[in-house]
């Protein structure tokens, strides 16, 4: 039998009071990050929360909510791959574009690309990860081609600048 949402709230709440400093140590001892473990506790309640709408509150709530924390964790370095392999190729693109293939320090790449205004970025990633056709970075982008065209222009030297002042 499922909770309201008005009980689910309480239930996590006490089970927060009772178990959230030993599932925020849990996760600390894996990622070494205080603020990433604080923010993966608050994603293993929210996700508590979320699983008591559809079910029962299990018998054992600290393994059970220990679950949950190990699949944010999960969830938190596939993404952090994700992103990191995305840097890596749009640098990677970027380089045997615009600069001849000469030596690109990725570190400095990534936090360039990192700063970029979000149009900048996703026009970028579409461009040399995803390898999309100005074409049709414009049809998923909603704009026109001389658009795109442009907009891609002005990433490049934003990132350029971002590069060359990167640390």
């Amino acid at each position: 039998m499922t909770e309201g949402i008005a009980d689910a709230g309480q239930t996590v709440g006490a089970m927060f009071d009772t178990h959230g400093r030993c599932v925020r140590h849990y996760l600390l001892k894996r990622c070494g990050d205080p603020e990433l473990a604080d923010e993966l506790t608050a994603e293993t309640f929210a996700g508590a929360f979320v699983a008591l709408q559809r079910t029962t509150l299990p018998k054992a709530e600290l393994p059970w909510l220990l679950g949950i924390a190990t699949h944010k964790l999960a969830d938190h370095w596939r993404r952090e791959s994700r992103e990191q392999r995305t840097h890596r190729a749009v640098v990677d693109q970027w380089r045997y574009a615009n600069t001849g293939g000469s030596v690109v320090d990725t570190s400095r790449a990534a936090q360039a690309l990192d700063e970029l205004d979000p149009h900048y970025r996703i026009a970028l990633v579409l461009r040399y990860h995803e390898e999309l056709s100005v074409t049709e970075i414009a049809e998923v982008l909603h704009r026109s081609v001389h658009g795109t065209e442009s907009l891609l222009a002005r990433a490049r030297r934003s990132f350029k600048t971002r590069y060359a002042e990167a640390k």
